[in-house]
Formats: C-alpha cells, structure tokens, sequence
C-alpha cells in the first residue's frame, strides 16, 4: 500500500473581519499533521496577513507515515500560489468568509 503525501486541494478567501488577513485552505492525502512555518497543527487552514508590497513566504510541511513533504507558498497581495505545483490557488471570494478568530488556535 502506497502512503504517497498528494495535494488534493488548496485554497484561501479574505477573511470577514479583516480585509488584511487571507484565510489558506489545504487538504492532501495520507498526511497525519502539518508545520506551518515550524508551528504544529492537524487543521487544514491558516489565515496569515497580506503583504501590503512585495510577498510573504509560508512553508507548510506535510508529515505522514515515515514521509515528509515541503511546500513553499507564495503570498501575494492579489495572488497565492506554491510554486512549482499545477493545481493554482483559487479565490472563493464567491463562498462564505470565515471568521479568522474562531480558527486562529
């Protein structure tokens, strides 16, 4: 049996109570828990600020059984993408926006 840590969906929307903040959605196979910038979690989503010039940098590790995989993600003020990976960051700017405190912890 393969336990091969895949991409299935990745996603992010602007948070409802602040413009400044994007909420970043993800969801892959066989992953057990995730490092967002060193920082341990089993949620898959995370709201980080937009950058108001320039990009912000966020490596989100995927560990699963005896496997690891490195993301970069590129954050823009427009624009978030991992680079090198053919599924692109959609906006749901049509969905519901989240709360970013009711997810922060």
């Amino acid at each position: 049996m393969e336990r091969t840590i895949k991409l299935n969906r990745f996603t992010y929307l602007q948070d409802v109570e602040s413009k400044d903040t994007l909420i970043i959605r993800y969801n892959f196979d066989n992953a057990l828990w995730y490092e967002i910038n060193g920082k341990r979690t089993t949620k898959e989503r995370f709201a980080i600020y937009k950058p108001e010039k320039g990009e912000s940098i966020v490596t989100i590790t995927v560990k699963g059984f005896f496997t690891q995989k490195i993301y970069t993600v590129i954050v823009k003020n427009n624009k978030v993408y991992i680079p090198g990976v053919c599924i692109p960051a959609k906006n749901r700017s049509d969905k519901k926006l989240f709360s970013h405190t009711k997810i922060k912890a």
